[in-house]
């Protein structure tokens, strides 16, 4: 899954977004396997500042039925709170 950089104010805050998106989780009360998210960061200042919906248009052109966005708010939140778009 992409995961694309619109925000570009940060970079030690995107890299610290792309590890915990793609980070090995785990369900101890289920205890199941460890699992993880496979994605792909997109780092492209063409990208920069582009609106979530701007962001959608373009993966409607390409391959990617959904996407992340790491935007202003993902480098501004402690959380690194990330942005479905699909």
């Amino acid at each position: 899954m992409p995961v694309v950089r619109t925000d570009f104010s940060d970079d030690a805050a995107w890299q610290e977004a792309v590890a915990r998106v793609s980070a090995e989780y785990r369900d101890e009360l289920m205890d199941d396997d460890p699992w993880s998210i496979d994605v792909t960061p997109i780092d492209d200042p063409r990208y920069a500042n582009l609106t979530p919906e701007q962001v959608a248009a373009l993966a409607s052109n390409d391959q990617w039925p959904m996407l992340v966005v790491a935007d202003a708010w993902t480098m501004a939140s402690p959380e690194r709170h990330l942005l479905m778009v699909g």
